[in-house]
Protein backbone atom coordinates (compact mmCIF):
# COMPACT_ATOMS: atom_id res chain seq x y z
CA UNK A 1 0.00 0.00 0.00
CA UNK A 2 0.92 3.87 -0.75
CA UNK A 3 0.15 7.16 0.43
CA UNK A 4 0.94 9.10 -2.25
CA UNK A 5 4.48 8.49 -3.07
CA UNK A 6 5.55 7.27 0.18
CA UNK A 7 4.89 3.34 0.94
CA UNK A 8 2.64 1.89 4.26
CA UNK A 9 5.04 0.01 6.04
CA UNK A 10 3.01 -2.38 8.69
CA UNK A 11 3.73 -1.76 12.28
CA UNK A 12 6.30 -4.03 13.79
CA UNK A 13 5.31 -6.32 15.83
CA UNK A 14 5.43 -5.49 19.58
CA UNK A 15 7.66 -8.53 21.50
CA UNK A 16 6.72 -10.78 23.88
CA UNK A 17 8.01 -8.64 26.30
CA UNK A 18 6.10 -5.22 25.27
CA UNK A 19 2.84 -6.92 25.23
CA UNK A 20 3.38 -8.78 28.60
CA UNK A 21 4.59 -5.22 30.04
CA UNK A 22 1.45 -3.34 28.65
CA UNK A 23 -0.53 -6.29 29.98
CA UNK A 24 0.73 -5.93 33.24
CA UNK A 25 0.70 -2.17 33.56
CA UNK A 26 -2.89 -2.01 32.99
CA UNK A 27 -3.99 -4.38 35.48
CA UNK A 28 -1.85 -3.33 37.60
CA UNK A 29 -2.72 0.56 37.12
CA UNK A 30 -6.66 -0.48 37.25
CA UNK A 31 -5.86 -2.24 40.59
CA UNK A 32 -4.61 0.95 41.14
CA UNK A 33 -7.32 3.36 40.36
CA UNK A 34 -9.86 0.96 42.09
CA UNK A 35 -7.87 0.75 44.82
CA UNK A 36 -7.66 4.53 44.93
CA UNK A 37 -11.46 4.88 44.59
CA UNK A 38 -12.00 2.75 46.84
CA UNK A 39 -9.50 4.52 49.87
CA UNK A 40 -11.72 7.28 48.77
CA UNK A 41 -14.65 5.82 49.69
CA UNK A 42 -13.81 4.03 52.70
CA UNK A 43 -12.35 7.49 54.13
CA UNK A 44 -15.25 8.98 53.48
CA UNK A 45 -17.30 5.90 54.97
CA UNK A 46 -15.00 6.47 58.27
CA UNK A 47 -15.46 10.36 58.42
CA UNK A 48 -19.17 9.69 57.92
CA UNK A 49 -19.08 6.94 60.84
CA UNK A 50 -17.40 9.52 63.06
CA UNK A 51 -19.66 12.36 62.80
CA UNK A 52 -22.53 10.08 63.26
CA UNK A 53 -20.59 8.89 66.60
CA UNK A 54 -19.86 12.14 67.87
CA UNK A 55 -23.65 13.38 66.94
CA UNK A 56 -25.24 10.46 68.57
CA UNK A 57 -22.79 11.08 71.59
CA UNK A 58 -23.44 14.65 72.30
CA UNK A 59 -27.04 14.05 71.97
CA UNK A 60 -26.75 11.41 74.54
CA UNK A 61 -24.72 13.32 76.78
CA UNK A 62 -27.43 16.27 76.37
CA UNK A 63 -30.26 13.61 77.17
CA UNK A 64 -28.85 12.86 80.45
CA UNK A 65 -27.55 16.12 81.74
CA UNK A 66 -30.36 16.35 84.95
CA UNK A 67 -30.07 20.53 84.37
CA UNK A 68 -32.20 19.66 81.31
CA UNK A 69 -34.55 17.60 83.07
CA UNK A 70 -34.94 19.82 85.19
CA UNK A 71 -35.56 22.84 82.77
CA UNK A 72 -38.08 20.71 80.71
CA UNK A 73 -39.99 20.29 84.13
CA UNK A 74 -40.05 24.45 84.38
CA UNK A 75 -42.91 26.50 83.26
CA UNK A 76 -40.51 27.87 80.64
CA UNK A 77 -38.22 25.17 79.15
CA UNK A 78 -36.79 27.49 75.79
CA UNK A 79 -35.31 30.08 78.38
CA UNK A 80 -33.91 27.84 80.61
CA UNK A 81 -32.06 25.64 78.66
CA UNK A 82 -31.25 28.32 75.01
CA UNK A 83 -27.72 29.38 76.41
CA UNK A 84 -26.86 26.10 78.02
CA UNK A 85 -27.47 24.35 75.12
CA UNK A 86 -26.16 26.68 72.51
CA UNK A 87 -22.58 26.63 75.25
CA UNK A 88 -22.86 22.70 74.47
CA UNK A 89 -22.90 22.97 70.75
CA UNK A 90 -19.90 25.47 70.79
CA UNK A 91 -17.93 23.19 72.82
CA UNK A 92 -18.23 20.08 71.14
CA UNK A 93 -18.53 22.25 67.43
CA UNK A 94 -21.83 20.81 66.03
CA UNK A 95 -24.11 22.58 63.99
CA UNK A 96 -27.17 22.54 66.16
CA UNK A 97 -28.28 21.27 69.22
CA UNK A 98 -31.72 21.12 69.67
CA UNK A 99 -33.88 20.68 72.88
CA UNK A 100 -37.61 19.88 71.99
CA UNK A 101 -41.19 18.41 73.22
CA UNK A 102 -42.20 14.29 72.57
CA UNK A 103 -44.18 15.78 69.49
CA UNK A 104 -41.20 17.85 68.21
CA UNK A 105 -41.57 21.41 69.13
CA UNK A 106 -38.15 23.19 69.55
CA UNK A 107 -37.23 24.87 72.58
CA UNK A 108 -33.75 25.92 71.54
CA UNK A 109 -31.96 26.69 67.93
CA UNK A 110 -29.25 28.22 66.96
CA UNK A 111 -31.60 30.72 65.10
CA UNK A 112 -33.68 32.33 68.23
CA UNK A 113 -36.65 33.20 65.60
CA UNK A 114 -36.57 28.88 65.45
CA UNK A 115 -37.67 28.42 68.47
CA UNK A 116 -41.32 27.13 69.23
CA UNK A 117 -41.46 25.84 65.36
CA UNK A 118 -41.95 22.04 64.49
CA UNK A 119 -38.75 20.44 64.16
CA UNK A 120 -37.75 19.40 60.60
CA UNK A 121 -36.61 16.18 59.70
CA UNK A 122 -37.51 12.18 60.90
CA UNK A 123 -37.72 11.57 64.09
CA UNK A 124 -38.19 8.09 63.94
CA UNK A 125 -38.31 5.57 66.84
CA UNK A 126 -37.25 8.50 69.11
CA UNK A 127 -40.43 9.74 70.52
CA UNK A 128 -41.01 6.02 71.83
CA UNK A 129 -37.49 5.90 73.58
CA UNK A 130 -35.33 4.68 70.58
CA UNK A 131 -32.77 6.57 68.68
CA UNK A 132 -32.54 7.89 65.30
CA UNK A 133 -29.60 8.39 63.09
CA UNK A 134 -30.38 10.28 59.21
CA UNK A 135 -28.90 12.69 56.58
CA UNK A 136 -31.45 15.62 55.45
CA UNK A 137 -31.91 18.84 54.71
CA UNK A 138 -33.35 21.12 57.45
CA UNK A 139 -32.88 24.79 58.39
CA UNK A 140 -29.47 24.90 58.94
CA UNK A 141 -28.50 23.10 55.23
CA UNK A 142 -28.51 19.02 55.02
CA UNK A 143 -27.23 17.90 57.89
CA UNK A 144 -26.38 14.22 59.34
CA UNK A 145 -28.13 14.60 62.52
CA UNK A 146 -28.70 11.93 65.64
CA UNK A 147 -32.38 12.00 67.59
CA UNK A 148 -32.69 10.75 71.56
CA UNK A 149 -35.08 10.49 73.87
CA UNK A 150 -34.56 12.79 77.52
CA UNK A 151 -35.96 10.57 80.30
CA UNK A 152 -35.30 11.09 84.07
CA UNK A 153 -34.50 7.93 84.97
CA UNK A 154 -33.80 5.48 82.02
CA UNK A 155 -37.21 3.47 82.93
CA UNK A 156 -38.96 6.73 82.57
CA UNK A 157 -41.34 8.28 80.48
CA UNK A 158 -39.83 10.77 77.20
CA UNK A 159 -39.91 14.14 78.70
CA UNK A 160 -38.49 14.97 75.44
CA UNK A 161 -36.04 14.86 72.15
CA UNK A 162 -32.75 16.13 71.52
CA UNK A 163 -31.18 16.58 68.10
CA UNK A 164 -27.80 16.91 66.68
CA UNK A 165 -26.50 17.87 63.72
CA UNK A 166 -23.09 18.24 62.09
CA UNK A 167 -23.59 19.98 58.30
CA UNK A 168 -22.80 17.43 55.31
CA UNK A 169 -20.15 20.12 53.97
CA UNK A 170 -18.56 19.83 57.11
CA UNK A 171 -18.00 15.90 56.89
CA UNK A 172 -17.09 16.49 52.62
CA UNK A 173 -14.01 18.81 53.94
CA UNK A 174 -12.94 16.25 55.86
CA UNK A 175 -13.41 13.82 53.49
CA UNK A 176 -11.28 16.10 50.83
CA UNK A 177 -8.90 16.74 53.43
CA UNK A 178 -8.10 12.84 53.54
CA UNK A 179 -7.70 13.43 49.32
CA UNK A 180 -4.09 14.16 48.76
CA UNK A 181 -3.12 11.49 51.36
CA UNK A 182 -5.27 8.51 49.16
CA UNK A 183 -4.04 10.15 45.89
CA UNK A 184 -0.12 10.24 47.06
CA UNK A 185 -0.44 6.65 47.91
CA UNK A 186 -2.00 5.96 44.53
CA UNK A 187 0.78 7.73 42.47
CA UNK A 188 3.15 6.09 44.76
CA UNK A 189 1.64 2.90 43.85
CA UNK A 190 1.44 4.00 39.98
CA UNK A 191 5.36 4.38 40.12
CA UNK A 192 5.94 1.72 42.17
CA UNK A 193 3.92 -0.72 39.75
CA UNK A 194 5.83 1.40 36.84
CA UNK A 195 9.17 0.21 38.14
CA UNK A 196 8.17 -3.82 38.71
CA UNK A 197 6.60 -3.65 35.22
CA UNK A 198 9.61 -2.36 34.11
CA UNK A 199 12.25 -4.87 35.59
CA UNK A 200 9.65 -7.51 34.72
CA UNK A 201 9.69 -6.69 31.19
CA UNK A 202 13.58 -6.43 30.84
CA UNK A 203 13.87 -9.82 32.31
CA UNK A 204 11.39 -11.29 29.84
CA UNK A 205 12.88 -9.81 26.91
CA UNK A 206 16.35 -11.11 28.16
CA UNK A 207 14.76 -14.19 28.12
CA UNK A 208 13.29 -14.25 24.94
CA UNK A 209 15.66 -12.53 23.30
CA UNK A 210 12.83 -9.96 22.32
CA UNK A 211 11.30 -11.82 20.06
CA UNK A 212 7.52 -11.57 19.39
CA UNK A 213 4.85 -13.80 20.29
CA UNK A 214 3.86 -14.80 16.53
CA UNK A 215 8.16 -15.50 16.22
CA UNK A 216 8.28 -17.63 20.07
CA UNK A 217 4.75 -19.18 18.31
CA UNK A 218 7.53 -20.59 15.22
CA UNK A 219 10.36 -21.10 17.35
CA UNK A 220 8.18 -23.66 19.31
CA UNK A 221 6.61 -25.27 16.53
CA UNK A 222 9.91 -25.61 14.71
CA UNK A 223 11.31 -27.53 17.89
CA UNK A 224 8.37 -29.02 18.90
CA UNK A 225 8.51 -31.10 15.12
CA UNK A 226 12.54 -31.29 14.98
CA UNK A 227 11.96 -32.72 18.38
CA UNK A 228 9.36 -35.45 17.71
CA UNK A 229 10.69 -36.28 13.99
CA UNK A 230 14.18 -36.95 15.51
CA UNK A 231 15.40 -40.78 15.18
CA UNK A 232 17.28 -40.34 18.22
CA UNK A 233 15.21 -41.02 21.72
CA UNK A 234 15.00 -37.95 23.73
CA UNK A 235 14.17 -37.34 27.30
CA UNK A 236 14.67 -34.29 29.80
CA UNK A 237 14.42 -35.03 33.28
CA UNK A 238 13.71 -31.39 35.35
CA UNK A 239 15.78 -30.11 38.12
CA UNK A 240 13.11 -31.87 40.44
CA UNK A 241 13.51 -35.21 39.03
CA UNK A 242 10.81 -35.31 37.24
CA UNK A 243 10.06 -36.11 33.30
CA UNK A 244 9.37 -32.90 31.54
CA UNK A 245 9.61 -33.83 27.58
CA UNK A 246 9.96 -37.38 26.38
CA UNK A 247 9.95 -37.50 22.38
CA UNK A 248 7.78 -40.06 19.74
CA UNK A 249 11.29 -42.38 18.99
CA UNK A 250 12.17 -42.25 23.07
CA UNK A 251 8.48 -43.36 23.92
CA UNK A 252 9.14 -46.39 21.26
CA UNK A 253 12.49 -47.76 22.40
CA UNK A 254 10.93 -47.51 26.26
CA UNK A 255 7.79 -49.24 25.25
CA UNK A 256 5.70 -46.68 26.80
CA UNK A 257 2.42 -45.09 25.45
CA UNK A 258 0.55 -43.23 27.84
CA UNK A 259 1.92 -39.35 29.18
CA UNK A 260 4.99 -39.68 30.86
CA UNK A 261 5.06 -35.60 31.61
CA UNK A 262 5.49 -34.85 35.40
CA UNK A 263 6.23 -38.47 36.81
CA UNK A 264 9.40 -39.23 38.25
CA UNK A 265 12.49 -40.22 36.24
CA UNK A 266 12.59 -43.63 38.23
CA UNK A 267 8.97 -44.26 36.07
CA UNK A 268 11.17 -45.07 32.84
CA UNK A 269 12.15 -48.34 33.20
CA UNK A 270 15.73 -47.47 32.97
CA UNK A 271 18.28 -49.33 34.44
CA UNK A 272 18.74 -48.37 38.65
CA UNK A 273 22.24 -46.71 37.89
CA UNK A 274 21.22 -44.73 35.04
CA UNK A 275 18.63 -43.28 36.80
CA UNK A 276 21.18 -42.96 39.93
CA UNK A 277 23.21 -41.13 37.72
CA UNK A 278 20.64 -38.97 36.72
CA UNK A 279 19.42 -38.22 40.71
CA UNK A 280 23.38 -37.55 41.21
CA UNK A 281 24.05 -35.12 38.08
CA UNK A 282 26.65 -37.97 37.02
CA UNK A 283 27.94 -38.12 32.76
CA UNK A 284 27.39 -41.13 31.33
CA UNK A 285 28.42 -42.26 27.88
CA UNK A 286 26.82 -45.03 25.89
CA UNK A 287 25.58 -47.20 28.43
CA UNK A 288 23.97 -50.71 26.93
CA UNK A 289 21.10 -51.44 28.21
CA UNK A 290 18.07 -53.78 27.81
CA UNK A 291 14.63 -51.87 27.39
CA UNK A 292 12.01 -54.42 27.11
CA UNK A 293 12.75 -56.40 23.87
CA UNK A 294 15.32 -53.73 22.64
CA UNK A 295 18.81 -52.93 23.23
CA UNK A 296 19.22 -49.22 24.11
CA UNK A 297 22.54 -47.42 23.75
CA UNK A 298 21.70 -44.61 26.77
CA UNK A 299 23.73 -41.23 27.30
CA UNK A 300 23.15 -39.11 30.41
CA UNK A 301 24.14 -35.56 30.51
CA UNK A 302 23.80 -33.44 33.46
CA UNK A 303 21.96 -29.85 32.72
CA UNK A 304 23.71 -28.28 35.42
CA UNK A 305 21.92 -25.69 38.35
CA UNK A 306 22.83 -27.72 41.14
CA UNK A 307 19.64 -30.01 40.04
CA UNK A 308 18.91 -33.51 39.38
CA UNK A 309 17.90 -32.12 35.53
CA UNK A 310 20.01 -34.25 33.00
CA UNK A 311 19.18 -34.82 28.93
CA UNK A 312 18.75 -38.78 28.23
CA UNK A 313 19.31 -39.99 24.85
CA UNK A 314 18.44 -42.95 23.57
CA UNK A 315 19.69 -44.90 20.60
CA UNK A 316 18.25 -48.39 18.86
CA UNK A 317 20.79 -51.19 18.88
CA UNK A 318 18.54 -54.01 18.68
CA UNK A 319 19.00 -54.42 14.87
CA UNK A 320 22.51 -53.55 15.23
CA UNK A 321 22.95 -56.08 17.71
CA UNK A 322 20.97 -58.53 15.60
CA UNK A 323 23.46 -58.26 12.70
CA UNK A 324 25.98 -58.26 14.82
CA UNK A 325 24.98 -61.62 16.83
CA UNK A 326 24.23 -62.96 12.58
CA UNK A 327 27.55 -62.29 12.00
CA UNK A 328 29.07 -63.88 14.83
CA UNK A 329 26.95 -66.62 14.35
CA UNK A 330 28.03 -66.67 10.85
CA UNK A 331 31.89 -66.32 11.82
CA UNK A 332 31.44 -69.39 14.11
CA UNK A 333 29.64 -71.61 10.99
CA UNK A 334 32.62 -70.34 9.05
CA UNK A 335 35.14 -71.21 11.31
CA UNK A 336 33.45 -74.68 12.47
CA UNK A 337 33.20 -75.42 8.56
CA UNK A 338 36.47 -74.52 7.65
CA UNK A 339 37.64 -76.64 11.06
CA UNK A 340 35.62 -79.30 9.64
CA UNK A 341 36.55 -79.27 5.77
CA UNK A 342 40.41 -79.49 7.28
CA UNK A 343 39.98 -82.30 9.38
CA UNK A 344 37.80 -83.81 6.73
CA UNK A 345 40.87 -83.26 4.09
CA UNK A 346 42.71 -84.95 6.64
CA UNK A 347 40.68 -87.68 7.25
CA UNK A 348 39.83 -88.17 3.31
CA UNK A 349 44.08 -88.35 2.57
CA UNK A 350 43.87 -90.98 5.47
CA UNK A 351 41.19 -93.34 3.71
CA UNK A 352 43.21 -92.64 0.04
CA UNK A 353 46.35 -93.55 2.15
CA UNK A 354 45.03 -96.46 3.37
CA UNK A 355 43.86 -98.24 -0.12
CA UNK A 356 47.19 -97.40 -1.89
CA UNK A 357 48.78 -99.36 0.89
CA UNK A 358 46.24 -102.30 0.20
CA UNK A 359 44.22 -102.04 2.78
CA UNK A 360 40.97 -101.68 1.98
CA UNK A 361 39.36 -102.79 4.85
CA UNK A 362 41.00 -100.37 7.26
CA UNK A 363 40.17 -97.82 4.79
CA UNK A 364 35.84 -98.34 5.07
CA UNK A 365 36.31 -99.03 9.00
CA UNK A 366 37.76 -95.76 9.65
CA UNK A 367 35.23 -93.82 7.66
CA UNK A 368 32.28 -96.05 8.60
CA UNK A 369 33.61 -94.56 12.08
CA UNK A 370 33.97 -91.39 11.62
CA UNK A 371 30.86 -90.97 9.60
CA UNK A 372 28.88 -92.97 12.53
CA UNK A 373 30.34 -90.35 15.03
CA UNK A 374 28.70 -87.41 13.02
CA UNK A 375 25.36 -88.74 12.87
CA UNK A 376 25.27 -89.97 16.75
CA UNK A 377 25.62 -86.01 17.68
CA UNK A 378 23.07 -85.17 15.21
CA UNK A 379 20.72 -88.10 16.26
CA UNK A 380 21.97 -86.76 20.21
CA UNK A 381 20.70 -83.42 19.36
CA UNK A 382 17.63 -84.26 17.57
CA UNK A 383 16.46 -86.38 20.16
CA UNK A 384 16.67 -83.60 22.62
CA UNK A 385 14.14 -81.16 21.10
CA UNK A 386 11.23 -81.08 18.70
CA UNK A 387 11.75 -77.98 17.93
CA UNK A 388 14.02 -77.38 14.29
CA UNK A 389 15.28 -73.99 15.22
CA UNK A 390 16.89 -74.79 18.97
CA UNK A 391 18.18 -78.34 16.57
CA UNK A 392 20.14 -76.45 14.40
CA UNK A 393 20.91 -73.96 17.20
CA UNK A 394 22.66 -76.90 19.13
CA UNK A 395 24.33 -78.27 16.03
CA UNK A 396 26.30 -75.10 15.84
CA UNK A 397 26.85 -74.48 19.37
CA UNK A 398 28.49 -77.76 19.11
CA UNK A 399 30.60 -77.73 16.40
CA UNK A 400 31.90 -74.39 18.10
CA UNK A 401 32.50 -75.82 21.40
CA UNK A 402 34.46 -78.41 19.68
CA UNK A 403 36.39 -75.51 18.04
CA UNK A 404 37.36 -74.02 20.82
CA UNK A 405 38.20 -77.46 22.35
CA UNK A 406 34.97 -77.90 24.76
CA UNK A 407 33.03 -80.62 25.19
CA UNK A 408 28.81 -79.98 24.84
CA UNK A 409 26.92 -82.55 26.40
CA UNK A 410 23.13 -83.29 26.25
CA UNK A 411 21.56 -84.94 29.22
CA UNK A 412 20.15 -88.05 27.38
CA UNK A 413 16.65 -87.74 28.79
CA UNK A 414 16.55 -84.42 27.56
CA UNK A 415 13.48 -83.33 25.09
CA UNK A 416 11.74 -80.51 24.69
CA UNK A 417 8.30 -80.70 22.29
CA UNK A 418 7.76 -78.23 19.29
CA UNK A 419 5.27 -75.89 19.83
CA UNK A 420 6.31 -75.31 23.37
CA UNK A 421 7.28 -71.54 23.03
CA UNK A 422 8.03 -69.37 20.07
CA UNK A 423 10.92 -70.06 18.47
CA UNK A 424 12.42 -66.86 18.85
CA UNK A 425 12.58 -66.77 22.61
CA UNK A 426 13.74 -69.98 22.46
CA UNK A 427 16.80 -69.20 20.35
CA UNK A 428 17.60 -66.23 22.83
CA UNK A 429 17.06 -68.27 25.90
CA UNK A 430 19.02 -71.58 24.86
CA UNK A 431 21.90 -69.63 22.81
CA UNK A 432 22.76 -66.98 25.34
CA UNK A 433 23.08 -69.75 27.93
CA UNK A 434 25.14 -71.66 25.90
CA UNK A 435 26.84 -69.03 24.28
CA UNK A 436 27.98 -68.28 28.11
CA UNK A 437 28.70 -71.21 29.72
CA UNK A 438 31.14 -72.27 26.60
CA UNK A 439 33.02 -68.81 27.37
CA UNK A 440 33.15 -69.94 31.42
CA UNK A 441 34.09 -72.88 30.23
CA UNK A 442 37.09 -72.59 27.74
CA UNK A 443 38.73 -70.82 30.33
CA UNK A 444 39.04 -73.72 32.54
CA UNK A 445 40.36 -77.11 32.36
CA UNK A 446 37.79 -79.17 31.77
CA UNK A 447 36.19 -77.54 29.61
CA UNK A 448 32.63 -78.91 29.50
CA UNK A 449 29.44 -77.59 29.28
CA UNK A 450 25.63 -79.61 29.73
CA UNK A 451 22.81 -78.86 28.69
CA UNK A 452 19.10 -80.19 30.30
CA UNK A 453 15.70 -79.78 28.54
CA UNK A 454 12.63 -81.08 29.55
CA UNK A 455 8.75 -80.39 30.72
CA UNK A 456 7.89 -80.50 34.57
CA UNK A 457 4.56 -79.93 36.06
CA UNK A 458 3.11 -78.16 32.82
CA UNK A 459 6.83 -76.10 32.95
CA UNK A 460 9.45 -76.00 30.75
CA UNK A 461 13.10 -76.89 31.82
CA UNK A 462 16.33 -75.42 30.32
CA UNK A 463 19.31 -76.19 32.59
CA UNK A 464 23.02 -75.37 31.69
CA UNK A 465 26.03 -76.33 33.43
CA UNK A 466 29.49 -75.50 32.54
CA UNK A 467 33.06 -76.36 34.22
CA UNK A 468 34.04 -72.47 35.31
CA UNK A 469 34.66 -71.31 38.09
CA UNK A 470 30.49 -69.80 38.16
CA UNK A 471 28.83 -66.81 39.63
CA UNK A 472 29.77 -64.87 42.60
CA UNK A 473 27.12 -65.71 45.20
CA UNK A 474 26.32 -61.54 45.22
CA UNK A 475 26.40 -60.78 41.78
CA UNK A 476 23.09 -59.44 39.70
CA UNK A 477 24.29 -61.42 36.55
CA UNK A 478 21.04 -60.79 34.89
CA UNK A 479 21.70 -57.20 35.21
CA UNK A 480 22.05 -55.12 31.76
CA UNK A 481 25.84 -54.82 31.49
CA UNK A 482 26.99 -57.13 33.96
CA UNK A 483 29.89 -58.84 33.03
CA UNK A 484 33.26 -60.81 33.88
CA UNK A 485 34.56 -59.95 30.79
CA UNK A 486 37.67 -57.71 30.88
CA UNK A 487 36.64 -54.17 29.37
CA UNK A 488 37.58 -53.93 25.66
CA UNK A 489 35.16 -51.00 24.32
CA UNK A 490 32.27 -53.42 23.07
CA UNK A 491 29.26 -53.65 25.21
CA UNK A 492 29.21 -56.88 27.58
CA UNK A 493 26.64 -58.28 30.30
CA UNK A 494 23.76 -57.62 27.24
CA UNK A 495 23.22 -61.62 26.44
CA UNK A 496 21.69 -62.83 30.22
CA UNK A 497 19.78 -59.72 30.23
CA UNK A 498 18.48 -60.96 26.87
CA UNK A 499 17.63 -63.85 28.41
CA UNK A 500 15.85 -62.92 31.31
CA UNK A 501 13.38 -60.15 28.88
CA UNK A 502 12.58 -63.28 27.11
CA UNK A 503 12.30 -65.62 30.11
CA UNK A 504 9.87 -62.71 31.31
CA UNK A 505 7.84 -62.23 28.07
CA UNK A 506 7.23 -66.24 28.31
CA UNK A 507 6.04 -65.51 31.88
CA UNK A 508 8.80 -67.73 33.08
CA UNK A 509 12.06 -66.62 35.21
CA UNK A 510 15.65 -67.49 34.84
CA UNK A 511 18.10 -67.72 37.99
CA UNK A 512 21.13 -69.76 39.17
CA UNK A 513 21.01 -72.98 40.63
CA UNK A 514 20.20 -72.95 44.42
CA UNK A 515 22.89 -75.79 44.75
CA UNK A 516 25.20 -74.80 42.13
CA UNK A 517 26.48 -71.33 41.01
CA UNK A 518 27.59 -72.48 37.91
CA UNK A 519 24.00 -73.78 36.77
CA UNK A 520 21.83 -71.21 35.18
CA UNK A 521 17.85 -72.81 35.10
CA UNK A 522 15.13 -71.04 32.94
CA UNK A 523 11.88 -71.79 33.28
CA UNK A 524 8.37 -70.66 31.86
CA UNK A 525 5.03 -72.17 30.97
CA UNK A 526 4.84 -74.63 28.58
CA UNK A 527 2.41 -73.23 26.01
CA UNK A 528 1.06 -75.77 23.34
CA UNK A 529 2.00 -79.26 25.10
CA UNK A 530 0.35 -80.81 28.08
CA UNK A 531 4.01 -81.58 29.70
Amino acid sequence: MRRGNVPLRPAPAQSLASRVFVAQLAVMMAVVVVGTIGAAVQARRAVAAKAASTTLAVARTVATDPQVAVALRGPDPARALQSHVEEVRRRNDVSFVVVMSPAGQRYTHPISEKIGQIYVGSLGAAPNGGEETETRAGTMGVSLRSVVPIRERPDGPVMGLVAVGIPVEHIEGEVASWMPTVLAAGVAAALVTWVVGTIGARRVARATHGMTVPELRGLYDCYDAALHAMREGLVLIGEDGQVRVVNDEARRLLGVNGTLTGAPSASLGLPADLVAAVSAGTALSDRAVVAGSRIVVASVAPTGGGGSGAVITLRDRTELEEVAGELASTRTLMDALRAQSHEAGNRLHTVVSLVEMGQPDEAVAFATEEAARGQRLTDEVMSASGEPAVTALLLAKSNDAARRGVSLDLDPDSWLPAGIAPAPELVTIVGNLVDNAIEAAARSAAARVGVAMYVENHQAVIEVTDSGPGLPTDADAFAPGWTTKPDDGRPHGLGLALVREAAARLGGTVQVADDDSSCLVARFPAGGTSG
